[in-house]
């Protein structure tokens, strides 16, 4: 029910930020003859701002993660994503749903105070920024076009700001929903970290069963109810497939699937892979396979366009 309450809040800024976008673009050329070219100029405004605003957003992480003392992994921009391997930036396409753009980054050495705030809310505060810019240069320039699409990037850098720094869950936890979680929780400052290193090791080439143990954990089932110690979880259980200890990964996967937890989509996705992943192997014949196999899951599997063996 919150995820609805969310999406639907979600859905009511935007459509609310289109109308006043289109109201006011439109309104900047009062003084000369509109056109179809006009209108189709103002509505391409609407898009481009969106999609630059995803670039603000996540140059933010990368700006105050740096500040912070992180280092750069990767950045993502809608499918488009850039990666550092040994040492170079590799251009991939990558689609993650429910998200339009992430940029993860990794720190040496957990301690305390941990400085997860400016990374996190990084985002938000470049949106605010590039809003505050947008809105001055629209009043002080008496150029209709320039006008028009300042007021559209200055009005989506708010909603940006908004959807990102207020707490929401719209599938996965947002930037504020992990500040909030990792202030209330500590226990999630430690996950959060743990996570950020999987990454960086894998991104160097590690294979999971080649980085140290003591960055996978099997957290508790009331620890579990937080995205960030469930996402170590699901990292153990990939893991010990790695070093092909199927039973445990069997194990730990099946009975978080079976307990009364709420999750995110893609964890969901993959706990199933896994439990599916060691059945095929294990026994093909097993009637679970397409228990499964459900609508919900079927849907997922096409969404992300991926097969089975990406794990």
């Amino acid at each position: 029910m919150k995820k609805f309450f969310s999406q639907f809040f979600i859905f009511v800024l935007y459509l609310i930020a289109g109308g006043m976008c289109g109201y006011f673009g439109i309104a900047f050329f009062k003084d000369y003859d509109l056109s179809i070219i006009t209108a189709f100029y103002v509505l391409g405004a609407f898009y481009i701002c969106i999609f630059l605003q995803v670039i603000i957003h996540e140059c933010g992480h990368l700006i105050f993660g740096l500040l912070s003392g992180y280092q750069f992994l990767s950045i993502r921009f809608y499918n488009f994503m850039w990666v550092k391997r040994n040492d170079k930036i590799v251009f991939k396409i990558n689609k993650v749903p429910g998200t339009l753009g992430q940029c993860l980054m990794s720190i040496d050495h957990y301690q305390e105070p941990f400085p997860f705030v400016l990374y996190h809310l990084g985002g938000v505060f470049n949106n605010l920024i590039s809003a505050l810019i947008s809105f001055i240069i629209c009043l002080i320039i008496h150029n209709p076009y320039l006008q028009s699409f300042c007021f559209s990037l200055g009005i989506f850098g708010l909603i940006s700001a908004l959807t990102n720094g207020l707490p929401l869950n719209i599938g996965i936890d947002n930037d504020a929903k992990n500040v909030f979680n990792m202030m209330k929780y500590p226990i999630t400052k430690y996950a959060c970290f743990q996570q950020l290193k999987i990454i960086e090791y894998m991104s160097k080439g590690y294979s999971l069963k080649d980085i140290n143990e003591d960055n996978f954990t099997i957290y508790s089932n009331e620890d579990l109810t937080h995205n960030l110690c469930m996402s170590i979880t699901a990292f153990y259980c990939l893991r010990e497939i790695d070093l092909s200890h199927y039973q445990k990964a069997y194990d730990t996967a099946d009975h978080i699937l079976n307990q009364n937890i709420q999750m995110e989509d893609n964890t969901i996705y993959l706990l199933k892979n896994i439990v599916l992943y060691i059945l095929i192997l294990t026994d093909p014949q097993n009637p679970k396979i397409n228990n499964i196999r459900d609508k919900k899951y079927l849907k997922m599997t096409k969404l992300l366009k991926r097969e089975l063996t990406t794990l």
